[in-house]
Formats: structure tokens, sequence, C-alpha cells
């Protein structure tokens, strides 16, 4: 999919495609990979004025989640429930209301479905493991692409078969790092070798997560308007258990363990002084999901949570 996009943009654009890759690269670069590849290709198509939505794309029609890109008006997908959200209230100065996230993968790739006020009613209906029908259409979320329902959208269970394993329940199954497969929320025991020298801390919406832009001298959320931005702490770097290793990127509590520092603290400092908190070398227990780069073909783990490894408990699990 992303050399579709690639070779697209290249010939609206009139730059070769080894050009663009080096766009897309430095864009996924300047956002710390927050955004997947095609995300970034779409921010790239955007700064040189090319339009790589084409009008069958804008149609009701089946796609695989690997294939679903930002700006996409009415989707049809099919995936298999990996993680559903807690419910979060929220209160702005004019309404109140809720929000919850469900993730959906398929053998292609991975994406969020997210709910708002009576939206998430639905959730009472399905579980992690279940598979679900999603017609809705595609938002921009830190260029990352986002399943809205919208005033037609729906739900609905399928007896499709997908074949990714993502556990069942809030479980999180103990797993090598050469075992890990695409859509898997999992456990592994590995050690920490690298960091990354990415942005530390980014402005988000209070109410949706996606980053804000300065407007003069205020912060505006694309969706909620003027905002009192949250500062968020991410932490990007390489884990290891001897079987294999991956690229691991953690958030907030979760980039506070590793940097040694709370989100508060770190405003302002440089990442390289940050990266002289993290314990490189020590064991972790991590928890999470997978999901797959596809500009570099390449499995990532998402950190849901960090345990010291407590060596009776290891022990433990070995005897049981």
């Amino acid at each position: 999919m992303i050399e579709e996009i690639i070779k697209k943009i290249s010939e609206k654009s009139g730059k070769s495609e080894k050009e663009i890759k080096r766009l897309v690269s430095e864009k996924i670069e300047e956002l710390s990979g927050l955004i997947s590849d095609e995300g970034a290709a779409h921010i790239v198509a955007k700064e040189l004025g090319v339009d790589i939505i084409e009008k069958r794309e804008r149609r009701n029609y089946r796609l695989n989640i690997g294939s679903v890109v930002v700006g996409m008006r009415s989707v049809d997908v099919v995936g298999k429930v990996s993680y559903i959200s807690p419910v979060k209230e929220f209160k702005t100065n004019n309404s109140t209301g809720c929000v919850a996230s469900v993730y959906l993968v398929d053998e292609t790739g991975s994406i969020r479905l997210s709910l708002w006020n009576e939206e998430t009613e639905v959730l009472d209906k399905i579980d992690v493991g279940d598979t679900i029908r999603v017609q809705g259409y595609v938002k921009d979320n830190r260029g990352t692409p986002e399943l809205r329902l919208g005033k037609y959208g729906k739900i609905m269970k399928s007896d499709e078969k997908i074949d990714v394993d993502v556990g069942i329940g809030q479980e999180y199954k103990r797993k090598k790092i050469c075992e890990l497969t695409l859509g898997m929320r999992a456990e592994t025991r590995a050690t920490l070798v690298q960091v990354f020298e990415t942005k530390p801390i980014f402005e988000v919406c209070p109410i949706c997560g996606k980053r804000v832009k300065k407007d003069g001298d205020a912060w505006v959320c694309e969706e909620h308007g003027e905002q009192e931005p949250k500062r968020v702490l991410l932490f990007s770097g390489v884990i290891d258990d001897g079987t294999g290793n991956i690229r691991a990127v953690g958030f907030r509590e979760n980039a506070e363990k590793l940097f040694g520092i709370k989100t508060e603290e770190a405003v302002g400092k440089d990442i390289r002084e940050l990266i002289k908190g993290v314990p490189l070398g020590k064991e972790f227990i991590f928890r999470g999901r997978v999901k797959k780069n596809d500009l570099f073909d390449r499995l990532e783990f998402m950190i849901e949570k960090i345990n010291d490894v407590v060596v009776l408990d290891e022990i433990k699990n070995l005897l049981d």
C-alpha cells in the first residue's frame, strides 16, 4: 500500500520515488514515529499540493485494514477486537461527554475505532477476540488513520475468520520476542538496550488525545478548538530478550518509568539529558500490543505496562 501511495505522489508531483521516500522518512523522524508510514505519506502529499485520495476511494467499499488511509469518507472493514479501552468522561466549557477506543486487527494491519458519547453503548455487546464489521469514515489522528462511525456508521458482529492471535480479555500471554506477531497483546521479559533521540514531550488535546497546534498564544485542537493542552512524555527505544529485538514505544507513566522522571519535570529538557536517566541493560517485564510499521517492514511493541523483574515470581512461572 505504501509503495502505491509513493508512486502516486511521485507521478503527480514530478519528484522521483526515491525523493518521496526520503521525505516520508524525514516526516516520520520529525514526528518521532507517532504516525504510520501511510499517514506520513499523506502529510508529504498535502505539503506538495498533491491529492492522492481518488474519487473511487470516496465511495463506500470493502477494505483490508492495511489499505485504510486518512481522508476516506466511507469505508467498510472487518477486524478482530484486540483491545477495548475504558470509557473516559470529559468536560469542556460547552459540553460533557465520554469517549472510548476499540483496536481492530486483521492480517494486514491494525487501526483504532474511536467511539463517542452514545456510540460507547455498543461496548456492552462486544469483547476482545470478537470479529466485527465497521462501516464509517476515516479521520486523521496525528497522521494515523482512525475509524469513526459518524451519523450513518454501523458496527455489526461478523462470522468472518481473522487469522490473528490477540489473546482473550485483559490477559497478556508471555511470549519471546521471536514469537511476537501482528496484533498480539503480549508480555515479554526483555532487556532495554537502546534509546532513540526523539522529541520527548508532545502537547495533546485533553479530550481526544490528538496533538494540538500553537495558534498565537493559544493551543488549538482540530476537532475541539482551543484547549489547555496536556503534556505527554514519549519513550522510543529497543528491547532484546536473546531471541530477537524489537522497537518499543511507551507514553505517559511508562515513559516516566524508563526515563526515571515525571512528565512535568521533563518539560523543557533535551532528550540527550533525559537519556542519562535511562537504565540501559536492565531487564523489565513489558506488556503491550504489536503493530507493524509498513514503511520499514518491521513490527513494533506499543508498551501498555512495565514491571520490574521479580525473581520469585519468575521461578513460580517456570514451575507452574
